[in-house]
């Protein structure tokens, strides 16, 4: 099974707006969809998109499904809001159902600490960067905290291709 894990594009720290409801700014908006652009020219397609309930987490999905031309389903999931490993782990194994490849769109530090815990990389993760984690389970109903995966390929929006 393959997991994609991103962190959400860079947001507005606009005053009056609560963090959940922080959207993204002009450059996440185009990093998201540069980020799904990324994907496909990878040979990249999710079967299932799964992502945070906050604002800026969405419109990154919304960016990516542009991008990838993803004409797929997107769930959002208020667990993934300011999660940790096993929220990551709940959420993706009731949710994975069959699909081979899941894109995970979420925040920091849980985003960099489940790659960490996955993969016994450390990687800085930054605003739009995806990990690419390929796992040995055959559903997502088996995806357990014990779970470690190999991480195939990391990707942020400014490194050249």
């Amino acid at each position: 099974m393959n997991l994609l894990l991103m962190r959400h594009a860079k947001s507005d720290w606009g005053q009056g707006i609560s963090d959940f409801d922080r959207p993204l700014n002009n450059r996440g908006i185009f990093a998201a969809e540069q980020m799904g652009i990324l994907l496909s020219n990878e040979g990249i397609m999710p079967d299932y998109i799964i992502c945070s309930g906050a604002q800026r987490a969405r419109q990154t999905a919304e960016g990516m499904i542009e991008g990838l031309k993803y004409d797929g389903k997107l769930f959002v999931s208020n667990h993934l809001y300011l999660c940790d490993i096993s929220d990551f782990i709940q959420v993706i194994s009731k949710n994975g159902a069959d699909h081979q490849t899941l894109l995970v769109i979420a925040h920091n530090p849980g985003t960099e600490g489940f790659i960490t815990h996955l993969t016994n990389q450390q990687k800085h993760v930054t605003t739009a960067n995806i990990a690419h984690i390929k796992l040995p389970i055959t559903q997502w109903s088996d995806f357990a905290k014990s779970t470690k995966g190999e991480l195939i390929d990391f990707w942020r929006p400014r490194e050249p291709r």
